[in-house]
């Protein structure tokens, strides 16, 4: 058994700018999607064509002027949370057009998208209690053909300062890739710990924001402080991770560990969001 687990760590400070989200051709879908349901971002980038799935809509984020918060990440969130309340479960971007000397916001447009087998374009699954990992979510079916599993998960963050609302943002999110992820067996046991491996990880990224929360009292400390905390929770992790991989075959230490990641994430759970903030 071969575990891999990383971390991505992105520190992004400056001012951006929000706007509206503007849809139009929605066609009904029965019921939203749920957040922990597949979901896939397909951007201009990703080459797929958009019959292979239903179109649901259309939409366009322009810039409307004394704007506040409109970066990559913001306007995307909005395209995803309008696909998932009409019923969709992806969005393919068509045009995107980058902050210049007419606009500080990013400006994209798109279709709504649905596909009753999304899991297949999964590149990421975010951790979230109602969402445990399958056989089919482990894609990588050639480089680590010789092993019984690996498991590529970790936890990335990134931080934004808004210097008009006087607050640092903190963005955390646990994350599994599937096309890195391997299984060559059916037996649960060793799916249920490739689910501790990704519950190790989300309990992790809890300790890491506790830590943040209430070691740094603004963006000074944050920025002094934050790589430190992040290699002693990543070498926590790694020791932890080091620990399941070895209980394989352990039936007791198996069960001891599960019950100190279960308990650890109800410890936690007030660390449980995916947003925080700070001030500057």
């Amino acid at each position: 058994m071969k575990l891999f687990s990383y971390f991505i760590a992105i520190t992004f400070l400056s001012i951006s700018c929000s706007s509206g989200l503007t849809v139009y051709d929605l066609k009904p879908q029965s019921t939203p999607s749920y957040v922990y349901e597949p979901f896939r971002l397909f951007t201009q980038e990703d080459e797929i064509s958009i019959n292979e799935f239903s179109n649901v809509g259309s939409f366009e984020y322009k810039d409307a002027g004394l704007t506040l918060d409109c970066g990559y990440s913001t306007v995307t969130n909005l395209a995803i949370d309008k696909a998932r309340s009409i019923g969709a479960n992806g969005i393919k971007i068509t045009e995107h057009k980058y902050p210049d000397a007419y606009s500080t916001c990013h400006r994209i447009k798109g279709v709504f998208i649905y596909s009753d087998d999304m899991w297949k374009y999964e590149n990421e699954i975010i951790w979230h209690k109602k969402r445990k990992l399958q056989l089919r979510d482990f894609r990588d079916s050639t480089y680590n053909e010789g092993l019984v599993s690996t498991t590529m998960s970790g936890f990335k963050f990134e931080f934004k300062s808004i210097p008009i609302k006087g607050n640092v943002q903190l963005d955390v999110k646990t994350f599994f890739n599937p096309k890195e992820s391997y299984i060559n067996s059916t037996d649960t046991t060793i799916l249920n710990l490739q689910q501790l491996h990704f519950d190790a990880s989300e309990l992790h990224s809890r300790v890491f924001i506790n830590r943040i929360l209430n070691e740094c009292k603004n963006a000074g400390q944050l920025e002094a402080k934050y790589q430190i905390i992040y290699n002693e929770v990543n070498a926590d992790l790694r020791n932890l991770q080091g620990d399941i991989s070895n209980a394989y075959r352990n039936i007791e230490e198996r069960d001891r560990l599960m019950k100190l990641v279960n308990e650890g994430l109800e410890n936690y759970s007030d660390y449980s969001k995916d947003i925080y903030f700070m001030p500057i």
